[in-house]
């Protein structure tokens, strides 16, 4: 038989690791299955504690052939003469994945608290293994697996492969079930994927608070031209309220859509809307913010509650306000002529 040295590349835990496995060969030089994808292969190191426990590692090997990994322990190499230190340190250079089978023997046998005479061959195999882990410690942490059957806890971990700040692989029961989690690893077919990354969307700045849309900071001039249009809209408010409005004016539906659109379009910001609401007496705490919102649904929202009661005539009231903050909108002056309102009127 000859022993052939090759590099593969496996996939433990999610990640993809570069070991260097010996594929056997037979006298005529032929290997089994040349160019072929071979399964994993996994060493089953553990203490010959009790025969229950090597029962149950007796059925956990079986059950990894089973499932098309390539599993190794000295159950059959036990049935010929063996140099033991040599089979044991060639199955652990062969090993893609190296399974440590936890018990309170293998912890005490690995750690050195053991007479020399006390399970000399997992004291031999657990020096070999923590020499894997001390070469690479990166790839030995991800081909060295630490493995708790049912008669066994964490504590019966060796402390060189760091029983609570690494991964373990608890069994519950020898099935697909109780080995999901190490049956994974093995096969290099984790149960979580990382998604792909999508495009960022683009997400727009919010306004600022004062400065209406479209607008810039005001000249001095146009401050001026402003106070003397807010005095002259103070006035005409005075004169309106002493001359006393008469009744409301009945608008259409269709009138009432009009009059919301074009309200929408021509006062946009609380600034415009101000212009308007102050006329009709409308309560500055009941008046909806323009900010970040669509003008079309928050004059809406003001009608409604104009309907409801919140200022006597109140259509009457905003066309007129309408018409005087924009004496020259179409859509105004053709609603102030249906209803009997002068246009030209302040």
């Amino acid at each position: 038989m000859v022993g052939i040295v090759v590099q593969r590349t496996i996939s433990v835990a999610g990640r993809s690791v570069g070991v260097r496995v010996i594929d056997d060969a037979d006298a005529d030089g032929a290997d089994d299955g040349a160019g072929a994808e071979r399964p994993p292969r996994v060493f089953i190191s553990y203490a010959h504690t009790s025969d229950a426990h090597a029962e149950a590692v007796r059925e956990l090997y079986w059950f990894l052939r089973s499932r098309g990994i390539d599993a190794k322990c000295d159950l059959p190499a036990s049935q010929r003469r063996q140099d033991w230190t040599v089979w044991m340190e060639r199955e652990i250079r062969a090993a893609d994945v190296i399974l440590v089978i936890a018990s309170a023997a293998y912890r005490r046998r690995a750690g050195g608290d053991a007479a020399a005479d006390d399970g000399r061959g997992v004291q031999w195999e657990a020096g070999q293994i923590r020499e894997v882990i001390y070469r690479d410690q990166p790839a030995g942490l991800l081909r060295v697996l630490p493995v708790v059957l049912p008669d066994a806890t964490a504590d019966d971990i060796p402390d060189f492969l760091r029983p609570y700040s690494t991964t373990h692989y608890r069994v519950n029961e020898i099935s697909d079930t109780g080995l999901e989690a190490l049956l994974r690893a093995l096969l290099g077919q984790p149960l979580e994927l990382e998604p792909v990354l999508g495009n960022r969307p683009p997400l727009p700045a919010r306004p600022g608070p004062s400065a209406p849309r479209g607008e810039g900071r005001p000249s001095p001039g146009a401050l001026a031209v402003a106070v003397e249009e807010v005095a002259m809209e103070e006035e005409a408010v005075a004169t309106t309220r002493a001359s006393g409005p008469g009744g409301d004016i009945p608008l259409s539906r269709d009138d009432r859509e009009a009059l919301l659109t074009a309200l929408a379009e021509n006062f946009t910001t609380d600034m415009a809307a101000e212009r308007v609401l102050r006329r009709i007496d409308y309560p500055r705490s009941r008046r909806p913010g323009f900010a970040n919102a669509v003008s079309e649904q928050i004059w809406n929202m003001i009608l409604i509650d104009l309907e409801n009661g919140a200022v006597a005539t109140p259509y009457r009231g905003l066309l007129t306000s309408a018409l005087h903050a924009q004496p020259h909108n179409t859509v105004f002056r053709s609603l102030a002529r249906r209803y009997g309102l002068d246009p030209g009127g302040r």
